[in-house]
C-alpha cells in the first residue's frame, strides 16, 4: 500500500503459471523476481521521464519489467532475447496484458511503437532503430564478451543511455565494457544495487 501511494497507481502481481511461489496478497502472489521487476520498471521510468520514451531490454526473463513498465506508462517497449525465452515472454505478456498488445517477430519490426518481442536475428534486422534507454539485468556478463560488446556498441550508437544491473562474478564486468571507451561527452554512475546483494547498478549517458 505504501508503494502504491508513492507510485500513484494500483499494483497487481498476475500469476498465469500455476503454483507460483511467493508472498500471498490481495494483489496476487508476490514473488522475489516480481519485486525486482517493479523496482527496475520504476527506475527506468525515473530515468527516461516520459511515457513516449523508447526502451530496449536485452534479456528480459518472463517480461515482468515490461509488464510493470506498462503500468507505469512506458508504452514503447522492445525485448530482445533467445527463442526459448521469447516463448515464455509471449505467453506471460499475452496472458497479463492481452494478445492484441504484444507484437512478435518480424511483423513487430513494422510497428515502431508498442510492446515488441524480438529474437536476436529479428533484432539484427532493426539495428538502425534509436532508443532512449537500453536496459539489461542479470545476463549481459553471462554472455560471451564479444556478444556483450556488440550490445554495448549498439547502445552507444543508437541509444541515449544504458542501464545495467549485473553482478561481478564472471570473467568480465559491465564496467570492463565501458571503462576505457565511453567516448566524448558521456558519463557514468556506478552504485550498489539496493535490491540484491552483490549487484551493481550502472547508468551510462552517452551525451
Amino acid at each position: 500500500a505504501a508503494i502504491e501511494e508513492r507510485l500513484g497507481l494500483t499494483i497487481s502481481f498476475p500469476n498465469p503459471f500455476p503454483k507460483e511461489r511467493g508472498l500471498p496478497s490481495k494483489r496476487g502472489i508476490i514473488s522475489y523476481r516480481a519485486i525486482q521487476a517493479l523496482y527496475q520498471a520504476w527506475r527506468i521510468r525515473e530515468i527516461v521521464g516520459s511515457a513516449e520514451a523508447r526502451i530496449l531490454e536485452i534479456g528480459a526473463g518472463l517480461g515482468r519489467t515490461a509488464y510493470f513498465g506498462r503500468l507505469l506508462g512506458l508504452n514503447n517497449y522492445t525485448i530482445v532475447d533467445i527463442p526459448m525465452t521469447n516463448a515464455a515472454q509471449i505467453y506471460f505478456l499475452s496472458r497479463v496484458l492481452g494478445e492484441d498488445l504484444v507484437k512478435i517477430g518480424p511483423a513487430a519490426l513494422a510497428c515502431p511503437q508498442g510492446l515488441r518481442i524480438l529474437s536476436v536475428p529479428d533484432f539484427q534486422g532493426a539495428e538502425n532503430e534509436n532508443y532512449d534507454l537500453v536496459f539489461n539485468c542479470d545476463s549481459l556478463t553471462e554472455m560471451t564478451r564479444p556478444a556483450a560488446e556488440n550490445y554495448f556498441h549498439f547502445a552507444r550508437r543508437q541509444a541515449k543511455a544504458f542501464l545495467s544491473i549485473n553482478h561481478e562474478s564472471n570473467a568480465f564486468t559491465f564496467y570492463d565494457l565501458y571503462s576505457s571507451s565511453l567516448g566524448e561527452g558521456a558519463s557514468a554512475t556506478r552504485n550498489l544495487y539496493p535490491m540484491r546483494q552483490g549487484y551493481m547498478e550502472e547508468l551510462i549517458k552517452f551525451g
